[in-house]
């Protein structure tokens, strides 16, 4: 992860692949029937970027770090961050790690699923592209269908 990033440099190539990459971890995963606490079974779909399952691979990270930058707004003025023990933990280190914060765990005791998961795969059907230059957004949501981009970090967002 380059250390000068500046979002309003990064490439729409840049940030295509880095969505790519992200859909790719999640977009038609089938789920696993897994034991939980407690004898409890559900099922889960892991992630490189949440479960470590395939591993996280360089690549996906770094693509995460990237697309941060245009998600996380006061992250200037964050001392710390803190990640859960369990999922994504490897991705949050990272991820901090590229914004230069102290990190830590928040740690928890899991109690098991509260009832199965219904879906058999999971579907990626839109992707925020947080709070990225408008031109940028649109050379950006050009690479993908229509209505995939939504431009903003969730509360504050619309279609592209």
């Amino acid at each position: 992860m380059r250390k000068d990033f500046m979002p309003d440099r990064t490439t729409a190539i840049e940030l295509v692949e880095a969505f790519r990459l992200l859909v790719a971890d999640f977009d038609g995963r089938s789920t696993t029937r897994v034991i939980g606490t407690g004898g409890r079974s559900f099922e889960f779909f892991p992630t490189a970027i949440t479960d470590n399952i395939p591993p996280l691979e360089p690549r996906l990270s770094h693509a995460v770090c990237l697309l941060s930058r245009f998600h996380l707004e006061h992250i200037a003025e964050a001392t710390l961050g803190v990640g859960e023990e369990d999922r994504g933990a490897m991705i949050i280190s990272d991820l901090l790690l590229s914004h230069n914060l102290a990190r830590t765990l928040a740690r928890w005791t899991p109690t098991g699923a509260p009832g199965e998961i219904r879906k058999v795969l999971s579907r990626v059907d839109q992707a925020h592209l947080g709070r990225m230059p408008a031109q940028l957004a649109e050379e950006v949501a050009s690479h993908f269908p229509p209505g995939f981009c939504i431009f903003g970090s969730g509360g504050d967002s619309g279609s592209i």
